[in-house]
Parts: C-alpha cells; structure tokens; sequence
C-alpha cells in the first residue's frame, strides 16, 4: 500500500460514536406533545448516565 493511500484514511472529521438521528413524521397537532416526550427521555437518560 502506498503512503498516500493511509493518509487519505486519516483525513476528515473522525466517526461519531453516537448513534445516528432517525427522523419520524407526525401529525402537526401531535408534534409539541412528542416534542416534550423527547425531552423528559433525554432528561431521564442523562440523569441515568450521570448517576452511575
């Protein structure tokens, strides 16, 4: 392998380890309620991550 080859691989913005976003549609009279249902998981997850 040529030594422009490896430093190709090393260029750029290195992976996320999060995994990605997935987008969902809903009806727009139901988004503020699943826009706040979004929250209180992150919340509930970020106080169980900080807690261990």
């Amino acid at each position: 392998m040529r030594e422009e080859t490896t430093q190709e691989k090393t260029r750029g913005r290195p992976k996320s380890t999060r995994p990605p976003r997935e987008m969902i549609s809903v009806p727009g009279e139901l988004a503020p309620a699943v826009r706040e249902m979004v929250k209180a998981f992150r919340d509930v997850e970020r106080d169980r991550k900080h807690s261990c």
